[in-house]
């Protein structure tokens, strides 16, 4: 794991949630993609992985569940751990893998009516994510662009 984010309370029992998630940039890379949900958060397009499903197969998945566009998926960038408490009062450790990937076209209107695709701005990830370790990530991708830009 490479970062790990939020407390873990002593004597919990935290369950494992293994979950992909996408960065996808504008052009410029000053705004990222999100979905923000009827309750106002924000988070990276992405989720939880079901059974045996590989990475790229659980993110094309909830990516057109959440958006309804089909992605191309480039680089891995990492892993983070975040432990935190649902609105169902249980404990999770969501163990996130995230990849750099690009919207290609709208196939399908979303799955989940209560997601709605937002680009927010990269300068304010930590205002607008609910997840400490989905602002890490976008950092990340950020610095990894760069690095292969001028590589």
């Amino acid at each position: 794991m490479d970062k790990t984010f939020g407390n873990k309370q002593e004597g919990y029992e935290y369950r494992p949630r293994q979950a992909v998630y996408a960065i996808i940039f504008n052009d410029t890379r000053e705004e990222v993609v999100t979905v923000q949900t009827t309750d106002g958060y924000y988070w990276l397009p992405g989720g939880g992985i079901e059974g045996d499903e590989s990475h790229h197969n659980c993110l094309w998945r909830e990516l057109l569940e959440e958006t309804g566009y089909d992605v191309e998926i480039a680089d891995f960038i990492g892993k983070a751990k975040q432990f935190f408490i649902s609105s169902s009062n249980e404990h999770i450790a969501n163990e996130g893998n995230f990849y750099l990937a690009q919207l290609l076209s709208k196939v399908s209107e979303p799955v989940e009516d209560d997601h709605s695709l937002k680009w927010i701005p990269v300068s304010s990830v930590e205002e607008f994510l609910y997840h400490q370790h989905q602002a890490w990530a976008v950092k990340e991708g950020l610095k990894h662009c760069l690095h292969v830009k001028e590589g």
